[in-house]
């Protein structure tokens, strides 16, 4: 597989669907820029450099906010996100037959500090 590197700015709404204390679910558009791609294309192929810099992508997630103490909160989400952008249309040299969708699969841990 091509490893592409990308920024991406998500707009993820945040709902809280159970009574479960700290679980949330997360859903919405994101758009990415590509910062980095691989320069050499597949065995005997020539080099794969993308037109298109740019994604929009949408991304869905799962959560639980854990509480510590005194107001701090540790969270752990797994999320998962899929672009719409066809990769492979936006270069001189086309990949494959198929298409070529920017995809991925996040694990994030983060403490939160509140100021007291």
């Amino acid at each position: 597989f091509l490893k592409f590197g990308f920024i991406q700015l998500p707009v993820m709404m945040r709902f809280h669907p159970l009574k479960i204390n700290g679980f949330y679910i997360g859903m919405g558009p994101y758009l990415g820029l590509l910062i980095s791609h691989p320069h050499k294309g597949f065995e005997n192929s020539p080099s794969y450099v993308p037109r298109n810099t740019f994604d929009l992508g949408f991304g869905a997630a799962i959560g639980q906010e854990i509480s510590i103490h005194n107001g701090n909160f540790l969270s752990l989400e797994l999320s998962f996100e899929l672009g719409t952008h066809d990769m492979s249309r936006f270069s001189d040299y086309r990949i494959s037959e198929g298409s070529m969708l920017p995809r991925a699969i996040n694990f994030g841990i983060a403490y939160f500090f509140i100021p007291q």
